[in-house]
């Protein structure tokens, strides 16, 4: 069994890559490992796909999902607090059609730390009532490392994707790109000389012929630090890759890449 896991650990190593852009770091055996590991059997899907599912079907999503602890990932529409003063955020590509999670008063200080328009993975049980609101309840905000865990594997198919939006449909490609040539981002001399640090997941769409064709931020820590889109954006254009594969054939893709900028 453990020989077969480092078979499969290996196989992942040459054929799915994750790149870490960062000042003076590397990743090693341990930390590849760590990622491709299967972090947890609860359900992942995107805010929009888990909308369509209960509005093709409420009964068979009722099924699937009802009081079942699942993660669910979209971009904050609304931040609020209900009649019983409880904190709520509705993530998904339309407010009508959102996912409203509600989180427990020890979580306030996370929920005010989100803005809208951030794009964020939440932990919750699902709920359903009459009127079609499809709701998280015990909700819970991933971390960063959690998210990495989660968004990195995960591609993009079809070129007319909209970014930020759920119409994007997430799955997993049977071979990833892998990279050529991995550029090194610059940091910005304004952000050294003051001392600042950060990190940036960007979507980067990589054609069948490899080319990289356009990037996204969808999300950076600290959420208002916005000097590192640029170069991290730079990085990913300028990098050179051998494209994804679905079921032998070469596929356009968005691929995720989470760029940390690090002055240690």
């Amino acid at each position: 069994m453990k020989k077969q896991y480092s078979h499969y650990i290996s196989r992942l190593f040459f054929s799915l890559i994750f790149a870490v852009f960062s000042v003076g770091c590397t990743i090693d055996e341990e930390d590849l490992k760590n990622f491709y590991m299967q972090q947890s059997s609860i359900h992942t899907i995107s805010a929009g796909e888990l909308y369509k599912e209960y509005d093709v079907n409420v009964v068979a999503a009722d099924l699937k999902y009802r009081d079942n602890a699942i993660i669910v990932y979209g971009v904050v529409q609304d931040i609020g607090k209900n009649a019983i003063d409880k904190a709520y955020i509705i993530i998904g590509g339309k407010r009508h059609e959102g996912i409203q999670c509600f989180f427990t008063r020890k979580d306030m200080a996370s929920v005010a730390g989100l803005s809208k328009g951030q794009f964020v993975a939440i932990e919750g049980k699902v709920k359903s009532n009459a009127g079609g609101t499809i709701v998280l309840d015990n909700a819970r905000i991933l971390s960063d490392e959690e998210e990495e865990n989660i968004l990195p594997k995960l591609t993009i198919v079809g070129k007319d994707a909209t970014v930020g939006k759920d119409a994007i449909r997430w799955v997993q490609a049977d071979i990833m790109p892998r990279f050529l040539h991995q550029e090194k981002p610059e940091y910005p001399e304004k952000a050294r000389i003051a001392g600042i640090e950060g990190k940036v997941f960007v979507i980067v769409m990589i054609g069948k012929d490899g080319k990289p064709s356009k990037a996204h931020v969808v999300k950076r820590t600290p959420p208002e630090q916005t000097i590192f889109d640029k170069p991290a954006m730079d990085a990913v254009m300028n990098s050179t890759y051998e494209p994804a594969m679905q079921n032998g054939e070469p596929i356009d893709v968005w691929l995720a890449v989470p760029i940390r900028f690090s002055l240690r």
